[in-house]
């Protein structure tokens, strides 16, 4: 598979909250029709036929992770998971 297009975008928001410091992404256009997006920080990706589709999956992604890693003492989290929490810190 060959990638057509390459995009850069920035998260700010999801849902209702706003991040202390924007979380980076990329979208990559495949010459099948595919589109793959994906936010390296916090190591999650979306798959779809479309900008549209992948970047709302990435959005629900975020939240999950958000809510699932607020509900849990910092003293629990690994390495990683402690990484990616306090990546989704907000204002």
């Amino acid at each position: 598979m060959s990638i057509i297009k390459r995009k850069e975008f920035t998260i700010k928001k999801f849902g209702n909250y706003e991040l202390e410091i924007p979380l980076k992404g990329i979208i990559r256009f495949f010459k099948d029709g595919l589109v793959v997006c994906d936010v390296k920080e916090i190591e999650i990706f979306s798959f779809g036929d479309s900008e549209e589709k992948v970047i709302k999956q990435i959005i629900e992604e975020i939240s999950n992770l958000y809510r699932t890693l607020n509900g849990l003492d910092d003293g629990k989290l690994g390495r990683y998971l402690l990484k990616w929490k306090n990546a989704l810190q907000i204002i």
